[in-house]
C-alpha cells in the first residue's frame, strides 16, 4: 500500500535534486519552495494536503471509506487518437511528453483514475516535480497567469514563496502538470483556463496533462496530443470484479449474473457502471435498458447499505421517506447542476436543500435532510476543509434529469427551449444522455424537433436525408487560414448556415443518444484538411496554385487572422491538388448518415409512436360503455 512517509520522502529528493541543481542566486539564497520541501514539517504539511490527498479518496463501492489508489488501481488503456496506438496505463508507464497531453474520456470511464496513476508514476521516476491540479476549485480564470495558478497552489498548500519562485521554477523545466477537469470548468471560464494551461508549454516547455469528457474546447485545440480512455472489455471487468468483491459468495452471484444475462456484460463499459452494478445488483427487477436503469435504484442502495450490513435501522434526522429524501437529492443536483456547481461548502448544501424542501413544500429542517443525505449514501463526501464533492459527478447530471423528467409541462418547455438556445459546449453530454432515456417524448417533442425546426430540415417531424453531394459541397464552403510565413493551416472555420447546421445538430444529438464519442465532420475535416495535408495545401497557397479569398470577401472581411499577413482559401479549393478529394468524404458521410437514420428511429420510437398509441388508447377508452 502507498504511504505517507513514502511519498514525503519522494517529495523531498526531487526538491534536493532541483535544489542542488541550481547555479548561482539560486545556490546562495536558494528558492523558497525547494527549500519549504526539505523542511520536514512544511512538507509533511504540503504533501498531505496536495499530494497523499490525490491517491487517498471515496468510490461507491467502498462507502464511507477512505482507499489507495494501488487499492482499488486497474490498468485502464488508452488510445492514441492519431496513430491509432494503445498504451496500458500500469506501473512505469509514462506518456511522451513532446506536446501538452489531453486524455479524453466519457462520464465514469476513468480520466480521473488514470491521470492519478500518471501522477504517481511521475513521481516515483523523480524526474520532475509534478503538481496535480483540479481545474474546478479554481473559481475564476480572468487574468489568472500558469505562475499565478501555481502560486495559489502552494501558498494555499503551505508553502510560502514569492512569483518569482514560481517563475524560477518553471524556467528550470524540472516541473510538470497533471490539469485534471477542464469539462468540469464553467463554460464562460474555459477559454481563459485554456490561455492559463496552453501557456505553462508554451512559455516554459513545461509537460502538461489535462482530462476532459469529449467535445469540449480543448479537445479541439492545436498542439495537444489526444488520447481517449478505452472501453473495458469482459476480462477487464472480471478483473475489476476480483479486485474489489472480496466477498466469494456475493462474486459468484454477480458473476453468474453477467454470465446468464448477455446484455448486462455488454453494456457495462466503463468502471463506474461496474461499481453501480456491483452495488444495485442484488436489487435489479430485470435487465436494464439503458444506462440510466443503473442509476435507478442506486440512491436507495445506498441509503440502506450500511443498514443491512450492520443489521440496524437507521433514525433519520428529518424523518422524510426514502422517496421524498431522493425528491429533494434531485432538485438539490438540478439546482447545483443548473448553477454548474460541482464542489460546495456546508452552508452551501444547506442553502440549496433549504431551497429544494421549499419547492417541495415541505417543512424540515435543511440541516437534517443534508445529514440523512451526507451520512447515509456517502453520495456526497468530503473533500477537504468544509468542501463536499459528489462522489462522481454523473450522479449529479442523473438526478438532475430525473428532477427535470417529473417536472411539469410549463416547466419542462422553459428548460427545454434554453437548452435549446444554449452552445452544445454549454450543456453536459451525460445530462442530455439520461434525459434522452429518462423523458423520452418530450425531449424529442421540446428539444430535437425544435433543434431541427430551426435548421429548417424537417418533414414530417422526422430529418431530411442530407445528400452526399450537398454533404461535400457545404464541407467545402469552410474556410481554412493559412500562415503564409511558416507555409501551415493554421485554422479551419465553419459556415453556421444552411446544411451545417443540420449537420452540427445531427452529429450533436446522436451525440446524446449513443453515449459515446463520436468522430464528427469538424474533427474529419481538421484531420484530413490541416493535420494530414495542412502543409501540401499551404505550399500551392503561398505559390499561387490556389488562389486566396480576397480581403474584402464576406469570410475574410469580418475574420481577425492569427496574423495580418495570413491568406483564407475556401475547403473546395484544394480539389484541384487533392486527386482523391471526394474519396476523402466516403467514410465520414457514411457515419454523418447513420446518425440521421439513429435520430428517425428515436424519434418514431419515443414521439410518433406514443402518440399513436394514445389514440389507440382513447378510442379504445370511447368504446367502453361505462355503467
Amino acid at each position: 500500500m502507498l504511504s505517507e512517509a513514502l511519498i514525503t520522502t519522494t517529495v523531498k529528493i526531487i526538491a534536493t535534486k532541483l535544489l542542488d541543481a541550481g547555479t548561482g542566486t539560486l545556490k546562495r539564497n536558494g528558492n523558497k519552495i525547494l527549500r519549504a520541501l526539505k523542511n520536514d514539517k512544511i512538507l509533511d504539511k504540503y504533501t498531505k494536503n496536495a499530494v497523499n490527498r490525490v491517491f487517498v479518496f471515496r468510490t461507491l463501492t467502498h462507502g464511507d471509506k477512505n482507499v489507495y489508489l494501488d487499492e482499488v488501481y486497474y490498468p485502464l488503456k488508452l488510445n492514441h487518437s492519431a496513430y491509432k496506438s494503445t498504451i496500458e496505463v500500469k506501473d512505469g508507464t509514462r506518456l511522451p511528453n513532446h506536446s501538452p497531453i489531453c486524455i479524453i474520456g466519457i462520464a465514469g470511464q476513468g480520466k480521473t483514475t488514470v491521470m492519478r496513476k500518471l501522477f504517481l508514476e511521475e513521481l516515483v521516476e523523480q524526474e520532475t516535480l509534478p503538481f496535480f491540479i483540479s481545474l474546478r476549485q479554481i473559481k475564476d480564470y480572468e487574468n489568472l497567469t500558469c505562475e499565478e495558478l501555481l502560486l495559489n497552489h502552494l501558498q494555499a498548500n503551505g508553502i510560502k514563496c514569492d512569483l518569482e519562485d514560481v517563475i524560477y521554477l518553471c524556467n528550470s523545466q524540472k516541473i510538470s502538470f497533471y490539469f485534471d477537469g477542464f469539462d468540469e470548468i464553467p463554460f464562460t471560464q474555459r477559454t481563459l483556463a485554456l490561455e492559463t494551461i496552453n501557456s505553462a508549454y508554451e512559455k516554459y516547455g513545461c509537460p502538461i496533462i489535462v482530462t476532459t469528457r469529449p467535445e469540449t474546447e480543448i479537445t479541439r485545440t492545436a498542439g495537444f496530443d489526444t488520447y481517449n480512455v478505452d472501453f473495458l472489455r469482459k476480462k477487464d471487468i472480471d478483473s475489476i470484479l476480483r479486485k474489489t468483491v472480496t466477498d466469494k459468495d456475493a462474486y459468484d452471484f454477480i458473476i453468474k449474473l453477467l454470465i446468464t444475462k448477455a446484455f448486462l456484460m455488454q453494456s457495462i463499459r466503463t468502471p463506474i457502471l461496474l461499481d453501480i452494478f456491483i452495488i444495485t445488483s442484488t436489487a435489479l427487477r430485470e435487465d436494464p435498458n439503458s444506462i440510466s436503469d443503473y442509476y435507478d435504484g442506486l440512491f436507495s442502495a445506498l441509503l440502506h447499505r450500511h443498514d443491512l450490513i450492520k443489521n440496524l435501522t437507521r433514525t433519520k434526522k428529518s424523518n422524510l421517506s426514502d422517496r421524498i429524501l431522493e425528491r429533494c437529492f434531485s432538485l438539490f443536483s438540478f439546482f447545483s447542476l443548473m448553477n454548474s456547481k460541482g464542489d460546495f461548502s456546508r452552508s452551501e448544501i444547506n442553502d440549496l436543500f433549504a431551497k429544494s424542501a421549499s419547492a417541495m413544500k415541505i417543512d424540515k429542517s435543511p440541516e437534517g435532510i443534508a445529514d440523512d443525505i451526507i451520512d447515509g449514501t456517502n453520495i456526497l463526501v468530503k473533500d477537504g476543509y468544509d468542501n463536499y464533492v459528489y462522489i462522481h459527478k454523473s450522479i449529479q447530471e442523473y438526478f438532475a434529469a430525473k428532477c427535470i423528467s417529473t417536472m411539469d409541462d410549463s416547466a419542462k418547455a422553459n428548460i427545454y427551449n434554453n437548452f435549446k438556445n444554449m452552445h452544445q459546449h454549454q450543456l453536459s453530454t451525460s445530462l442530455m444522455m439520461m434525459l434522452s432515456y429518462l423523458d423520452g417524448f418530450d425531449f424529442v417533442k421540446l428539444y430535437i424537433l425544435k433543434k431541427f425546426q430551426a435548421a429548417d430540415c424537417l418533414e414530417n417531424e422526422l430529418i431530411t436525408k442530407l445528400e452526399k453531394k450537398d454533404y461535400i459541397n457545404h464541407i467545402g464552403e469552410w474556410v481554412l487560414e493559412i500562415n503564409a510565413a511558416d507555409k501551415r493551416c493554421s485554422s479551419l472555420t465553419t459556415e453556421h448556415t444552411g446544411p451545417w447546421m443540420q449537420i452540427e445538430h445531427v452529429e450533436c444529438i446522436y451525440s446524446y443518444l449513443i453515449s459515446d464519442g463520436v468522430r464528427q465532420s469538424l474533427e474529419f475535416a481538421g484531420n484530413e484538411f490541416m493535420l494530414e495535408r495542412g502543409d501540401i495545401i499551404a505550399e500551392h497557397v503561398c505559390n499561387g496554385d490556389i488562389k486566396p479569398l480576397p480581403p474584402e470577401h464576406p469570410k475574410v472581411k469580418d475574420t481577425t487572422p492569427e496574423v495580418s499577413e495570413n491568406l483564407f482559401i475556401e475547403l473546395s479549393s484544394a480539389r484541384s491538388i487533392i486527386n482523391n478529394y471526394d474519396e476523402l468524404f466516403d467514410e465520414p458521410y457514411e457515419s454523418y448518415s447513420n446518425s440521421e437514420i439513429f435520430i428517425n428511429k428515436y424519434i418514431k420510437e419515443n414521439y410518433h409512436d406514443k402518440i399513436e398509441s394514445t389514440t389507440i388508447l382513447n378510442s379504445m377508452i370511447d368504446n367502453i360503455k361505462f355503467k
